[in-house]
Formats: structure tokens, sequence, C-alpha cells
């Protein structure tokens, strides 16, 4: 298959819509950082607790005389959880600097590497730019893991998004491009 009939396949004006609600997320997690962050640290609490009351259900539906006391016990746990880290948001965004530090790192290798391969064609260095971008708000952000702030989730956050909002229009007018050749 060749690029023309690859790229009018793909959708470019999606990726362009895609692109565009990127970047307005990510400006809006940026002028609201301590909400956003506040917003994902309850969303991931809210998770676990449903994904607990989701276990004790599927452990419950087992007939009385079969039912599995670890099945009953992982669902406790996960539901324990899931309250625990609604009523404690300062662990859930202490956890989530660690996570979001190794993810933003190990997001922009990938990044760095695709653009690599890509570099080519239109929009390899783009993705090469936009993978160091995120190496270095990880680095940042683990240097100062002590002294963070929960304002640099929804920061980071919204950098993150603003980037890859650029990056995904940036591929959605080449693949227009392509289309039109």
């Amino acid at each position: 298959m060749d690029q023309a009939s690859v790229a009018s396949s793909s959708g470019p004006k999606d990726f362009k819509k895609v692109g565009t609600i990127l970047i307005v997320l990510g400006v809006l997690a940026m002028l609201a950082p301590l909400l956003t962050t506040e917003l994902i640290a309850a969303l991931v609490g809210a998770l676990v607790t449903l994904g607990g009351i989701g276990r004790l259900y599927w452990a419950f539906q087992s007939p009385a005389g079969k039912r599995d006391p670890w099945r009953i016990l992982v669902g406790v746990l996960t539901l324990l959880c899931g309250l625990f880290m609604l009523a404690n948001t300062v662990f859930v965004i202490t956890f989530m600097v660690i996570v979001l530090s190794m993810y933003l790192i190990l997001d922009g290798l990938a990044e760095v590497i695709a653009g690599n391969r890509l570099r080519p064609a239109p929009g390899g260095g783009m993705l090469m730019f936009t993978g160091i971008v995120s190496i270095v708000l990880g680095i940042l952000l683990w240097n100062q893991m002590p002294l963070t702030g929960a304002w640099a989730i929804g920061t980071l956050v919204g950098i993150k998004l603003l980037f890859t909002g650029f990056v995904t229009r940036s591929f959605g007018t080449r693949m227009q491009q392509l289309a039109a050749a």
C-alpha cells in the first residue's frame, strides 16, 4: 500500500480534530494545574474503588458453597485501597509524581526512537523533539520530587498534552498533503 492510500484511509481530518482537542485540554490543564491534579487523583481513587466493588460482585456470583475466599479478600482489599486513595489524595499525588516521572522518561525515549526511525520522513524530527521534551520534563519532575507541589502534575500533563496535540495535528496535515498529492 502506498503512502497516499494509507493517508486517505486513516482520516487526516480526525487526526487534526484529535490534535486540536489535545491542545485545548493541555492549555486548560496548565491554566488550572491544582484542579487538574486533584481531578486526576480523585479519578484514580474512584476507579480503584469501582474496581473493588466489581471484584466483590464477581466474588459473590459463585454459588454459596463454592465462593473463593481469595476473590473476596482481593475485592475487599481493592475496595479499601480505593477508599483510602479517595480519602488521602496527598498519597495518590505523591505516587503519581513517581509514576508520571517514569512515564515521561520512558515515553520520551520511545518517541525519540520512533522519531529517529521516521526522521527521513516529515514529522520525524518533531516526534524526536517531543520525546526530548518528555524526557526533560520527567527528569525535572523526578529531581524535584520531594519539593514538587501538586501543581506540577497538572502543569506537566498539560505540557505533554499540548505537545502531543501539535504533533498529532502536524501528522494530520501531512496526511492531508499526501492524500491530495
